[in-house]
């Protein structure tokens, strides 16, 4: 099963990867700006990439993402 895995991660580029999983993905900088879309996010949300790459994740919920959002917590260690 390893094997699988790796041979599939070899064939396909993250990108590919990225570009085809059936989830809406969406990755943000330390500042919380979106740098990557999937088309599955573009689908779920109706933004295209180029509308939501480059904005504030806020923009989905339309609430400032550090009140709510853990993801950058200073409590979280990376």
């Amino acid at each position: 099963m390893k094997s699988d895995l790796h041979r599939l991660l070899a064939d396909y580029p993250l990108e590919t990867l990225l570009q085809t999983i059936p989830t809406g993905l969406f990755l943000v900088d330390s500042d919380g700006i979106i740098v990557y879309w999937n088309p599955e996010a573009e689908r779920i949300t109706g933004f295209s990439t180029t509308e939501a790459v480059g904005l504030h994740c806020s923009f989905l919920q339309g609430d400032p993402c550090s009140r709510e959002c853990g993801l950058f917590s200073s409590q979280i260690k990376t």
